[in-house]
């Protein structure tokens, strides 16, 4: 997770319909567009300089993702940004990833599993290397298998609340609603 891992080397090794556009977008610096719908904030980011990643970028990233309720930011995993990134590309050049949830606090995930989500023992949100997602105007199913082929970890689909939850366990798994 260096800064020196660039764009080229992200993408290597995705499905080449995967890849390519998100190559080409960072190629012509296309944003990530973010959006955090809890706190309303929303960036339009260069994830990468040339084939570098963006400092700067990273820590709008990091703060965007964070445990809002209790306001801890975190350094999160980027190969979570870098999947967003192909994703975005992949879907729609100009949409806009809707971040529902990112890191979270042990506090928050208590506070989850009192109100009845019943948030995993060991979450990776609070490992920092979890979020959840969706990317309105397209299906949220769609979005899962393509996921699924980034194999970037686990991936769980759950249509009745249209997001896609996307981890980097290493390891793929999949739970939640089939998608496949």
């Amino acid at each position: 997770m260096g800064l020196g891992l660039g764009a080229s080397a992200i993408f290597a090794g995705l499905p080449k319909c995967l890849a390519q556009p998100a190559v080409e977008a960072a190629q012509k610096s296309i944003p990530l567009r973010l959006l955090n719908p809890n706190t309303r904030e929303a960036y339009d980011l260069e994830l990468f300089i040339g084939d570098q990643w963006n400092p700067v970028a990273l820590q709008w990233c990091h703060w965007l993702m964070r445990d809002w309720r209790q306001q801890t930011a975190v350094e999160c995993d980027r190969r979570l940004y870098a999947a967003l990134y192909v994703l975005q590309r992949y879907f729609s050049e100009n949409g806009r990833i809707s971040i529902n949830s990112g890191f979270r606090t042990q506090k928050t995930q208590e506070a989850l599993r009192e109100a009845g989500y019943g948030p995993a023992v060991n979450s990776l949100h609070l490992r920092a290397k979890a979020v959840d997602f969706t990317l309105p105007g397209v299906s949220m199913r769609n979005v899962a298998r393509a996921t699924w082929a980034l194999k970037l970890g686990g991936v769980g689909y759950y249509e009745d609340m249209n997001f896609v939850h996307m981890d980097s366990r290493g390891a793929q798994a999949r739970w939640a609603d089939s998608f496949l």
